[in-house]
């Protein structure tokens, strides 16, 4: 994994090799992904791997990506008995793959990581075949940047307008920009802006307790629906979906 802010390397493996199976964020996040039949799928900072996972059960060929040797070794681990998954270490700022390769490039919760998210987008760019689809999630609202951000090595939340303005410049087609996670804006903001402290939701890995599992149910049902709103005027998230343009005079 890259550099990320005042927290420690060991701390953000740690996380990242979360078992997050049965996470209901990463279930509902998976419904808006542009999955077709057939794709070549980069995911980049793969970080436990479910996405990579979920996407490979749909998908011809997902290559699941990170710069953490500890994590890409566990990655190889959960992925041996599936054929059409390959993991590899990769520097998402300076990715070490093929050109013109691949038909989709997600990039959920990476972003906000890397200090240059230009160069990554960059690199996002020059991967993805011509007309290749960018889905980039990434935690919204600049407002609302607080412990929990520093906590897990966030350089920063976005703002919509900003975030639409870098992947253009790195030569995409915006074709749908929404928030995400209204349900969640209020309690952040009470939290880290009034309170002072970091923000513990309910349980996204590990066993569950009843009511736990019935909030997570809820919320479930909840951000499914949300997903299918594009208006939503605010949420923790933000969701990209963005088209490689053709650049005049070159073949990218």
């Amino acid at each position: 994994m890259v550099r990320l802010g005042d927290i420690t390397q060991d701390h953000v493996e740690d996380f990242q090799l979360t078992n997050f199976s049965n996470d209901y964020r990463l279930k509902t996040l998976l419904n808006l992904v542009p999955v077709k039949q057939g794709a070549k799928i980069l995911d980049v900072g793969s970080g436990n791997g479910e996405m990579a996972i979920a996407l490979s059960k749909k998908a011809n060929v997902v290559y699941a990506t990170d710069n953490s040797m500890k994590v890409v070794k566990k990655l190889k681990s959960k992925a041996k008995n599936i054929h059409n998954l390959k993991v590899i270490k990769m520097d998402a700022t300076k990715p070490n793959l093929t050109v013109n390769d691949f038909d989709l490039v997600t990039a959920c919760d990476v972003a906000e990581h890397l200090k240059n998210d230009r160069e990554f987008f960059n690199g996002c760019y020059f991967l993805l075949k011509s007309k290749g689809t960018l889905f980039v999630s990434v935690p919204a609202c600049p407002l609302l940047y607080g412990k929990r951000d520093k906590h897990y090595g966030h350089y920063r939340r976005y703002e919509k307008k900003d975030l639409e303005e870098k992947i253009t410049a790195s030569g995409f087609t915006i074709k749908s920009s929404r928030f995400w996670n209204l349900i969640g804006v209020l309690p952040y903001l009470i939290s880290e802006k009034i309170l002072n402290k970091e923000l513990t939701g309910p349980a996204r890995s590990g066993k569950k307790r009843f009511m736990t599992r019935i909030v997570n149910s809820f919320l479930y049902i909840w951000l499914t629906i949300e997903g299918r709103i594009n208006m939503l005027p605010i949420g923790l998230s933000l969701i990209v979906i963005a088209q490689k343009n053709v650049r005049k005079n070159n073949s990218n």
